[in-house]
């Protein structure tokens, strides 16, 4: 296995967005090299083993089929099964692009003295698209209840036909993000949780998460 992992010449590739999927879920990480026929993540701990297949899309790019080679604490190794076909100067030197999660289920918007339940239908760390069924206007702020979390002071970027696009007014961490996704993806879908210390996170990555059950917004519509 490391005379495998030798063999490869690699290209550093400094904390560009990805994601994984697995056992019918999906998990954010992040690429740290890459070579023409695999990648190397962190960002997972007790999570993946030797010989595991999984789906794996960096920036907009995929899914693309690998296997696991190496796992070593939070890191692990991805051979593609793209073989030398895997485009990998072109992923390096691409413009970096925060990866958006294909992912589907309830949220609720709070606008003025508005509150409504809508369809999320992606998640990035820096934001979500969600079905737009109440006028929701570019520039107009927010706040979102997504996964029993409140995201308060976001803010919606654009508006097309039927969806739009909401910002957050802070980016997630990598582990917070993945918390989330835990409570996506579980078994009851969307569900509030207690905003006690989450496992895992400290004292003062507790106090970046964003808050539970969110509060009539404050801006009215016409704030934007």
């Amino acid at each position: 296995m490391n005379q495998e992992r030798r063999s490869e010449k690699r290209s550093i590739a400094t904390f560009k967005s990805a994601y994984i999927e697995h056992n019918d879920r999906l998990r954010y990480v992040t690429l740290r090299d890459i070579s023409t026929s695999g990648v190397c993540f962190s960002g997972l701990d007790n999570t993946l083993t030797e010989g595991d297949d999984i789906k794996f899309t960096i920036d907009d790019t995929g899914p693309r089929h690998g296997s696991v080679i190496w796992v070593k604490d939070d890191k692990f190794g991805v051979k593609s099964h793209e073989g030398n076909e895997f485009e990998a100067p072109r992923m390096v030197f691409r413009r970096p692009r925060s990866v958006r999660l294909p992912l589907s289920g309830e949220a609720k918007v709070f606008a003025g003295s508005q509150s409504l339940r809508t369809l999320l239908h992606n998640l990035s760390l820096r934001g979500t698209c969600v079905t737009n069924e109440r006028n929701l206007r570019p520039g107009q702020l927010v706040s979102l209840e997504v996964g029993g979390n409140c995201f308060e002071l976001a803010t919606v970027k654009w508006v097309v036909e039927d969806r739009a696009g909401i910002c957050f007014a802070q980016p997630l961490q990598a582990l917070q993000f993945n918390h989330l996704l835990d409570r996506l993806q579980s078994a009851n879908g969307i569900e509030a949780v207690n905003p006690q210390l989450e496992p895992g996170l400290t004292e003062v990555q507790q106090e970046l998460f964003p808050t539970s059950n969110c509060p009539v917004n404050r801006h009215s519509m016409a704030s934007a």
